[in-house]
């Protein structure tokens, strides 16, 4: 039998959101093909760090793709890796660790809020949850 307080089933449940995140967000990695590009921005950069419109050139093979960003007036005519999809390689998207692995964790929030309200809202704090996997042998 096997119980888990109030305090456990978050735990163990944050650990699964965890753990899925990162295997979803490593078949993504392992998935994705990567190449050189360059962001060109025709206009003046001003000091000021705005987004603006940029226009994300790439290579892969002997083809050439042309893509609109919205990008940091920093990255203005800068090289930058490109992750793109072997099957979809007209879909690039400009490669940095913190924003493969951070931005997107942005996303665990919503499943995180509702398992808070789930876990902490309809157990009460002296309740348990016990699960008896023996009964269904």
């Amino acid at each position: 039998m096997i119980r888990f307080s109030r305090l456990g089933l978050f735990l163990s449940g944050l650990a699964i959101l965890l753990i899925l995140f990162y295997l979803q967000r490593l078949f993504v990695y392992k998935h994705s093909q990567f190449t050189y590009g360059i962001v060109i921005y025709d206009q003046t950069v001003e000091d000021e760090e705005n987004e603006v419109e940029m226009d994300l050139y790439y290579y892969i093979g002997m083809n050439a793709y042309h893509k609109k960003v919205m990008e940091n007036t920093s990255l203005a005519n800068q090289n930058v890796v490109v992750r793109y999809f072997p099957k979809k390689p007209y879909k690039g998207k400009i490669y940095t660790p913190a924003r493969f692995w951070l931005v997107d964790a942005l996303w665990m929030l919503f499943p995180l809020m509702l398992w808070t309200a789930f876990v902490f809202t309809l157990l009460n704090e002296d309740m348990k949850l016990e699960i008896d996997w023996r009964e269904h042998l």
